[in-house]
């Protein structure tokens, strides 16, 4: 007995037998899947480094490199959780931490796709609702350019954005079509109402309707075109009304080609306008913005077609079965007034673009004022490109994924 107590306290205070059985705690529970467990079983590692990490040798390089890779998996895991509790109740974003959280996600793996696409999501988001948050708009830009350069450049994922903001849907079951269009949308919507560059805008709003997206139905989108090709419209009604009082109000070809290309930019507004018109939904919030936006469009109709008054209904009916313009191509000016036809036949006599109206020749120019409709102002000039409309207020934009 007392050999055997004699053994039992020699083995209680060897120290490398304390030391060999502390390490061995650790290997034997290291890759425990409970966290709480695993967490408590680090705890014997952190033991061992505050003992023995001085003697700086194979034992103690490995415990080091595990508790470290323990810790910055723990705080990886930490930031994930902040992520996505700040993205999951889709009516309760917190945008602030989003961005944050997400962009240290980023920075420790650039690859993650879906967070890169969220983070468009939730600056669009923010910047749609009224009043607009603007503070993200750069950053929402940004990602939305990476998360379409990554998927061009073949990076994939399951869904194309996280919770609220994934695109793989029972709609659209092809999630990256979807996620294309909207991230088009998202740069040209921005761009276009934070940033006042209309033109630069135009060419991703118009990609957004090239996808298998919902974006391919959002009103918005064809409104803005119209906007922009509406503007120019006025533009050059007051460029022709200058130039026609400075030349004594004389008609020269000068005057005469202004006057061409304003057909032409009305031929393009008043096809994206209808599509917006006809795209939007009828219900009760929507009825001012949908009245105004006929009101204008049935005076560029008139203007079109020559003072025709009735057509317009079997013009957007037409307009919806026809592709839009691509924005990026030289809108042809329209040397000769239109017979009244809104059917998208063209004359082999004219320059007139595919998609609108048949025109026959006519060098009719009169001095008009129209009276607009409520939503409406009016210029006189001495040309037929007289009406100077101002643009409908943009609908708020509703969340379709």
């Amino acid at each position: 007995m007392i050999f055997g107590g004699a053994v039992l306290t020699f083995a209680q205070d060897d120290p490398e037998a304390q030391k060999t059985a502390l390490y061995e705690k650790f290997l034997a529970c290291r890759s425990d899947p409970d966290p709480v467990k695993k967490k408590a079983c680090y705890e014997y590692a952190r033991e061992y480094l505050k003992k023995y990490g001085a003697d700086n040798d194979e034992y103690v390089a490995f415990l080091q490199k595990r508790v470290k890779a323990y810790d910055d998996e723990e705080a990886y895991n930490q930031l994930v959780q902040r992520y996505e509790s700040s993205v999951k109740d889709a009516k309760n974003i917190n945008a602030d931490e989003a961005f944050s959280s997400g962009k240290e996600i980023l920075a420790k793996q650039p690859d993650q796709l879906d967070v890169v696409i969220t983070l468009a999501c939730v600056g669009l988001e923010k910047f749609s609702i009224d009043p607009k948050v603007v503070k993200y708009n750069a950053d929402t830009i940004k990602y939305a350019a990476l998360a379409i350069e990554k998927i061009n450049g073949g990076a994939k994922t399951k869904y194309f954005g996280n919770y609220s903001c994934a695109h793989t849907t029972t709609a659209f079951p092809d999630g990256k079509s979807n996620a294309l269009g909207d991230l088009n949308y998202t740069i040209g919507y921005i761009m276009f109402y934070g940033m006042n560059q209309k033109k630069e805008a135009l060419p991703y709003l118009y990609k957004a309707t090239q996808f298998n997206s919902y974006t391919q139905k959002e009103p918005s989108i064809y409104n803005a075109i119209g906007a922009y090709y509406f503007a120019e419209l006025v533009r050059l009604s007051q460029e022709a009304s200058e130039k026609l009082k400075a030349n004594n109000g004389v008609m020269n070809d000068e005057i005469k080609q202004l006057i061409a290309l304003q057909r032409g930019y009305t031929d393009r507004a008043l096809h994206a306008y209808s599509r917006a018109y006809s795209l939007e939904s009828s219900a009760p919030e929507n009825k001012t913005f949908k009245d105004s936006l006929r009101a204008k469009m049935q005076e560029l109709y008139e203007f079109r077609f020559d003072g025709k008054k009735v057509g317009l209904d079997e013009y957007i009916t037409s307009a919806a079965t026809r592709p839009i313009a691509d924005p990026t191509t030289v809108v042809a000016p329209i040397q000769e007034t239109p017979e009244a036809s809104p059917t998208g036949a063209t004359s082999a006599t004219t320059t007139t673009p595919t998609a609108t109206p048949k025109t026959t020749t006519s060098t009719t120019t009169t001095t008009t004022t129209t009276k607009p409709a409520s939503t409406t102002t009016s210029t006189t000039t001495a040309t037929t490109a007289t009406k100077v409309v101002k643009p409908a207020k943009k609908p708020v934009r509703k969340r379709r994924i």
